[in-house]
C-alpha cells in the first residue's frame, strides 16, 4: 500500500508517463533552436567557433541554422500544444512545417539540376572554397532530404494513430541519413557517400536532436514504440539493438584501419570479416532463440495460472467481445445463467439481459469505450435458460491491447438473488400494519434488485 501511494505520488509530481515524452520532446527542440539560434549569430556576427566548431571542419551553413531554429520551434510547439489547439495554432505550425519542406525540396532541385537558385546565401554569405563545400552556402544533400522529411513528419504532428505512424516512418527516413552521415565521418568520407557539401558534425548531431525529439512525440511508434512495449519482441529489441547498431560499424572501421596499414593480407582480411559477420548473425539467432524460448515458458506459466484463476473462481467470471458476443465463460457463469458454456458463445449479453436493465448497462458500456471511466457496476436481472429471472451484481472492465484500442470486456458476476430476496422479505416485515387492519402488512408488490450507479 505504502509503495502504490509513493507510486501515485510520484505520478501527479511528474504526471502521465505520456507527459514526460512531450516535455522531452520539447527539450529536444529548445535545444535544436539553440543549436540554430548560435550558429545564426556566428553567420551573422562573425564567430567562426560557431560556425564549424573547429577550425579545417566544415562549417553549418546558415539555412541549415535557420531550418534548426524553425524545425526546434515547431517540435517543441507541436509537443506543448493542447488536444484540441486553437486553428490558428494549427495553421501556423503546417506553415511553417511546409517552410522546412521547400527549403529541402529547393535545395535538392539545385543539386539535381546543377543550377543556383538565390536561396544559398539570402540570409548571409560565404566565401568560395571554403571546406567541404560545393557551392557556397549551400547545405549537404543529405541534410536538405532530412529536413524535407522531418518537415514533413512535424507538419502532419502526432495527432491519431495513421499520422503517429506516418511520422514515425518518416523519422526513421531521417535518422538513416544521419547514421549515413556519421558513418561517413567514421570511414574517412564526411559526405555520407553523396555528391556535393558535406554535413557539418554540429549538422549531424542538431538533426539527431531532431530524430529523438520527433521519436518522443509519437512514442507508441516506430522504434521507441518497439522498444517501449512489454513483449517479448520488445523485450528481444532492447537486448539485440544497441549490439547491432554498434558491431558492424566497429568491424568496418577495424578492417578499414587493416587495410590501410597492411596488417593482414587482402584475403585474410576478407575471409575474417566473413567470418566476423557470420558469428555476429550466429549470436543473433542463439540469443534469439534463447529469448523466445523464455518468453513461451513465461506465458505458459501465465497461462495456467489464469487457466486456474478463471475456472476456479467462485463467481461468474466472462470475457466478451465489443460487441456482446461471449469470448470465454467459466463454468459458475454457465450455473448462473443456466446455458452450458458452448450454448452461450453464439449468443450476447444483451440476448440474456433483462429488457429494462438493458439500456443502462449499454450506456455503461459506451463510457467504457470512449474511455470516460475505467469501469462501472451495477446489478441487473439475467433471463435464464428455463425463463426465470436471476438477480446478478455486475462488475464491468475493458482490456485494451498493446497500441491501446479496446479489445474485449472483463466482467465478474455475482449471483445475488438469495441476498435481495432476503432484503425484501425483511422489507416486508418492517412495514407498519395496514389502517384498519391490526398484525397485517399492507400488499406491496416484490421490488426488483436496484441498480448501482458506477
Amino acid at each position: 500500500m505504502g509503495a502504490a501511494r509513493d507510486t501515485d505520488a510520484a505520478s501527479s509530481r511528474f504526471g502521465s508517463v505520456e507527459d514526460r515524452y512531450r516535455r522531452t520532446a520539447a527539450a529536444f527542440g529548445l535545444l535544436a533552436m539553440a543549436i540554430g539560434t548560435l550558429v545564426l549569430v556566428g553567420w551573422w556576427g562573425d564567430v567562426a567557433a560557431f560556425r564549424s566548431v573547429l577550425p579545417g571542419l566544415v562549417s553549418m551553413k546558415v539555412n541549415t541554422a535557420a531550418g534548426f531554429v524553425v524545425a526546434g520551434g515547431l517540435l517543441a510547439s507541436r509537443a506543448s500544444r493542447a488536444p484540441h489547439a486553437a486553428a490558428w495554432r494549427d495553421r501556423a505550425e503546417r506553415s511553417l512545417g511546409g517552410l522546412l519542406v521547400l527549403l529541402g525540396l529547393l535545395t535538392l532541385f539545385e543539386y539535381a539540376s546543377g543550377a543556383s537558385i538565390g536561396i544559398d546565401q539570402l540570409l548571409a554569405r560565404e566565401v568560395p572554397g571554403a571546406v567541404g563545400t560545393a557551392a557556397p552556402g549551400r547545405m549537404a544533400a543529405l541534410t536538405a532530404a532530412a529536413l524535407l522529411l522531418l518537415g514533413s513528419a512535424l507538419t502532419l504532428g502526432a495527432d491519431g494513430r495513421a499520422r503517429s505512424r506516418a511520422v514515425a516512418v518518416l523519422n526513421a527516413g531521417a535518422a538513416t541519413l544521419v547514421v549515413a552521415s556519421v558513418l561517413g565521418y567514421a570511414l574517412g568520407d564526411p559526405a555520407g557517400g553523396s555528391v556535393g557539401t558535406s554535413m557539418a558534425i554540429h549538422t549531424a548531431v542538431g538533426l539527431a536532436i531532431l530524430v529523438f525529439g520527433i521519436a518522443f512525440l509519437a512514442p507508441d511508434h516506430g522504434l521507441l514504440g518497439l522498444l517501449r512495449r512489454p513483449t517479448g519482441g520488445g523485450l528481444l529489441a532492447r537486448r539485440l539493438l544497441p549490439g547491432l547498431l554498434v558491431l558492424p560499424v566497429v568491424v568496418e572501421v577495424a578492417q578499414r584501419l587493416v587495410a590501410e596499414h597492411g596488417i593482414l593480407s587482402t584475403t585474410v582480411a576478407a575471409i575474417l570479416h566473413i567470418a566476423i559477420y557470420m558469428w555476429i548473425l550466429g549470436l543473433v539467432a542463439v540469443v534469439a532463440a534463447i529469448y523466445i524460448d523464455r518468453v513461451n515458458a513465461r506465458v505458459e506459466i501465465s497461462e495456467r495460472r489464469f487457466r486456474a484463476t478463471f475456472e476456479q473462481a467462485a463467481v461468474g467470471v466472462a470475457h466478451v467481445r465489443l460487441d456482446g458476443r461471449w469470448l470465454r465463460v467459466n463454468d459458475r457463469l454457465a450455473s448462473i445463467v443456466g446455458y452450458t458454456a458452448d450454448e452461450l458463445y453464439p449468443m450476447t449479453f444483451q440476448d440474456i439481459t433483462h429488457p429494462d436493465d438493458l439500456d443502462a448497462d449499454l450506456a455503461n458500456v459506451a463510457l467504457l469505450l470512449a474511455g470516460s471511466i475505467s469501469s462501472y457496476q451495477m446489478e441487473k436481472r439475467y433471463r435464464r435458460k428455463e425463463g426465470t429471472l436471476v438477480e446478478v451484481n455486475l462488475t464491468v472492465s475493458l482490456v485494451r491491447d498493446v497500441g491501446g484500442a479496446p479489445a474485449f470486456f472483463v466482467a465478474i458476476i455475482e449471483d445475488i438473488s438469495a441476498r435481495k430476496t432476503a432484503e425484501r422479505r425483511l422489507a416486508a416485515e418492517q412495514e407498519p400494519p395496514a389502517p384498519g387492519h391490526p398484525g397485517r402488512t399492507a400488499a406491496r408488490p416484490a421490488a426488483r434488485g436496484g441498480r448501482l450507479d458506477p
